[in-house]
């Protein structure tokens, strides 16, 4: 896709992008003073049935709250649409652009925010305010292709509400999960997302972080409060009674972070236009706090950048009247070679300030981490006389797997597929493949004999415990391929693998049981590795226990073991 107007609008649908590009009408403001009359004019493109499609910066609150002016980013206008005829429809690809990212640091060091959130605080204890969202940059240098970027943005983070933005030499990369606002028919929509959690590694783990973040007394005040600030922002534009909160406090996984987020819908009163929706809306609770006007003046007060687009709002609208506006939080800008991201948390009387700048710098994960490559989930199963061996093991490890990463799993499906495959007589490996999509296939391949004792050796390559693909058996495992075919061609059972804190996980193919001490011991799962379905077996019949191992205690143990699902239990000595 190669961008060459000077304004390019992309709104992604997730399977396709809507490509508005050659408007046949503009307005920009770079006043705040004209805000509310540009408003109309949006409204004047609307009723025309145009498609109509735009930004407006944070800035453009202290006009519709009636406060003294702030200093604007004056790199990009506080308004901006752009009415079109019709989008192009245009495939998901990649771009085949290249960029590089350097150099990242934040606006505010520890101290400085620190220093920073004892002020809010100070307005809390008074009563001025609830809640503080608080914010502040990471600037970083760019080199490169934006569009290539803001690609790999989105397959980092799949979001519903994600847009692309090129404004003359200035480009927009929001990968925003929050719904500012949706309006289908009389409907409105808004979804305010207040609460932050880490992503688990593995689906345990996963669903006792979701269930931390869901019980949260903290982080559930929080939402309550914007969700009600939000429910009396929308209840002044809708018809008496409409106004109601469809969902409380749900949690929403990303590929790096849960959020909570709540659902508030009414139905609007005949007559209101965007202007109205606008006026009364913005700038978005969640971003802001509350009281909403007042906490508007101490941030004013206490952020000494302009925000810009960033908790600002982007969206389009169609002729049909569909409506649908994001709130523009993780949102990289990139100009030239500079680039900055917004990051912030709400600041309340029981914030712990040093958390709450660890979940800001949490929350720009994604900015500076590579996409991982598409891959496949994988159970390797042995089929023997038509019998698939360990398969409820298998299977509930694949469920598990999909559901942490969001795969369309279909047991029916996969049940069918298998069965197909066990009509074959004698003794295969079937290497079972789950796509994203659910789609299903098997590969067979003849069964080798392998022997029931060897040797071991150490991987010169150490595993990162905090790279969630070691807990799940994928498609993507290079390095342990590798360790594969080397353990082949030196004779050898496996290859054993350390951490980064020098425990022992597990083979490449293998995992790993020492017996010490009177008992049969498997390292803990939280060393970084993947449990098996042989040794789940082993462990729930034979009592095995998870424990930390060393490199001491393995070698210093009184037996080892190898085992998988297809070649069974081996006995190995270690070679150092």
């Amino acid at each position: 896709m190669v961008l060459k107007d000077d304004v390019v609008f992309i709104v992604d649908k997730q399977d396709h992008f809507l490509l508005f590009e050659k408007p046949l009408f503009e307005v920009s403001v770079v006043k705040l003073a004209d805000l509310k009359e540009s408003l109309r004019v949006v409204d004047e493109f609307v009723r025309e049935k145009l498609y109509v499609c735009g930004f407006i910066s944070y800035e453009a609150g202290y006009s519709i709250l009636n406060l003294p002016a702030k200093a604007v980013d004056d790199r990009l206008p506080i308004l901006w649409f752009g009415a079109f005829l019709k989008p192009k429809l245009v495939e998901v690809t990649t771009s085949g652009g290249n960029y590089s990212i350097s150099n990242i640091g934040p606006s505010l060091d520890l101290k400085e925010y620190l220093e920073k959130v004892d002020i809010l605080k100070r307005y809390v204890k008074d009563g001025y305010t609830y809640q503080v969202n608080f914010t502040f940059k990471l600037f970083f240098d760019f080199d490169g292709d934006p569009l290539a970027f803001f690609l790999d943005l989105r397959r980092k983070q799949r979001v519903k509400y994600a847009r692309f933005v090129k404004y003359y030499d200035v480009y927009i990369l929001s990968v925003s999960p929050e719904l500012f606002f949706s309006v289908k028919g009389d409907k409105i929509v808004t979804k305010p997302m207040k609460g932050t959690i880490r992503r688990g590694r593995f689906l345990e783990e996963d669903l006792l972080l979701m269930r931390t973040l869901k019980m949260s007394e903290k982080d559930r005040a929080e939402n309550l409060m914007i969700t009600d600030l939000l429910r009396n922002d929308i209840g002044s534009i809708s018809k008496f009674g409409s106004v109601g909160v469809r969902k409380m406090f749900e949690v929403e996984r990303y590929e790096t972070v849960f959020q909570m987020t709540s659902t508030v819908e009414g139905n609007l009163r005949e007559g209101v236009k965007f202007s109205d929706v606008v006026i009364n809306l913005f700038p978005g609770g969640s971003i802001t706090g509350a009281p909403k006007r007042k906490t508007v003046e101490i941030i004013s007060e206490v952020e000494t950048l302009p925000r810009g687009i960033y908790t600002g709002t982007i969206g389009y609208i169609s002729p049909n009247g569909f409506s649908e506006f994001n709130v523009a939080i993780r949102t990289p800008i990139i100009c030239g070679s500079r680039g900055e991201m917004g990051v912030g948390s709400g600041i309340t009387w029981y914030s712990e300030p040093e958390d709450e700048y660890k979940e800001c710098l949490l929350k720009s994960d994604f900015l500076v981490s590579k996409p991982h490559p598409e891959f496949e989930l994988v159970e390797t199963i042995l089929l023997r006389n038509h019998r698939l061996c360990l398969l409820k093991y298998h299977l509930s490890r694949l469920k598990k797997s999909a559901e942490y990463f969001s795969f369309r799993y279909n047991r029916k499906v996969i049940i069918e597929k298998l069965r197909r495959v066990a009509e074959l007589g004698g003794k295969f490996k079937l290497r079972l493949l789950l796509s994203r999509e659910g789609r299903v296939r098997v590969e067979v391949k003849k069964f080798e004999t392998v022997k029931k004792r060897g040797f071991v050796r150490l991987s010169e390559d150490r595993v990162d415990s905090k790279n969630k693909f070691l807990y799940h058996k994928t498609t993507n495992r290079e390095v342990y391929d590798y360790y594969t075919r080397k353990a082949r061609e030196e004779r050898l059972v496996d290859y054993v693998f350390l951490n980064e804190d020098g425990y022992v996980t597990e083979g490449s193919i293998n995992n790993i049981i020492i017996f010490s001490g009177g008992k049969f011991i498997t390292p803990d799962r939280r060393s970084g590795l993947l449990r098996g379905t042989m040794l789940e077996y082993l462990s729930r019949k034979y009592g095995i226990v998870e424990e930390f191992i060393t490199l001491r205690d393995l070698l210093g143990s009184e037996r080892v073991f190898m085992c998988n699902s297809v070649s069974g239990i081996k006995e190995v000595k270690v070679i150092i």
